[in-house]
């Protein structure tokens, strides 16, 4: 039986897409929202100021963007001899080239990744979905539709990728400079919502970041902050919600902790 390449693994790739399902779902980050877009498809849009550049959420870094794209992305987009070279040593045909999305070119204020896992290819692959224009100018580069290159899709092959790596990678990409934690919770959200979607979303959200903050990132400091805020407000939500069913006559609060636990 001939060895399975290391970097075309469709076995590897399962987790990854049951990570799309899931995190798709979630709603109420500051950076950043989810889109799930099909099994092997997850929109990521990074929070732009519509008056500042697209790497830029502030206003005194207007200067620094071209910058930024010079000294952290020189490598961003992969050139027609590189794709080739990638696509003899580790799969047969080119990178996949995805079509523009015209409905997330449009919107300004925001900067819109693809992160997309199909099995054809068997790794994940990230493109830039809004903005080319200013990137690929920034860049050197004229082709829209080849795939970024990033630390953490080059180190699939090799190295326990999850699909949190990704997302940080691009919500430090685009943000200058960027945040401390890629994943902090805008808690306003919370408060913007009917209860019953509140106690939803934000036992999701606890779910994520428990296991976000098990890692050990560098991040965990802020995320078991955030952790400690949304477990509160979701016990907080799930009584109130208890209290007032029983209230109007629908479920005890025993039933309901019965239910829960």
């Amino acid at each position: 039986m001939a060895n399975r390449s290391p970097s075309k693994d469709p076995q590897k790739l399962n987790p990854l897409l049951s990570e799309f399902l899931s995190f798709g779902c979630l709603s109420g980050f500051r950076y950043f929202e989810t889109y799930l877009r099909g099994r092997e498809e997850l929109i990521i849009r990074v929070f732009n100021d519509s008056k500042t550049p697209i790497f830029s959420a502030h206003p005194h870094a207007h200067s620094n963007a071209a910058q930024l794209v010079k000294e952290g992305s020189s490598n961003l987009v992969l050139s027609y001899r590189t794709q080739r070279l990638l696509s003899l040593q580790t799969f047969s045909g080119l990178p996949p080239a995805s079509p523009a999305d015209r409905d997330l070119e449009k919107d300004s204020t925001k900067t819109a990744f693809l992160i997309a896992g199909y099995a054809r290819y068997g790794k994940p692959f990230v493109w830039l979905r809004s903005h080319h224009n200013r990137l690929l100018q920034s860049h050197g580069g004229d082709n829209t539709d080849s795939p970024l290159t990033l630390a953490s899709t080059n180190n699939w092959p090799k190295a326990d990728v999850k699909l949190a790596d990704i997302v940080a990678e691009l919500v430090t990409l685009a943000l200058h400079p960027p945040p401390s934690n890629p994943f902090a919770i805008d808690h306003a959200f919370f408060d913007s919502i009917p209860l019953e979607e509140s106690i939803v979303l934000s036992g999701a959200m606890v779910d994520f970041l428990s296991k976000l903050y098990t890692r050990r990132s560098q991040w965990s400091e802020g995320v078991f902050e955030d952790l400690k805020i949304l477990q509160r407000r979701h016990f907080t939500d799930l009584n109130e919600y208890v209290t007032k069913s029983a209230a109007s006559g629908g479920v005890t609060p025993t039933s309901s902790t019965e239910a829960v636990f």
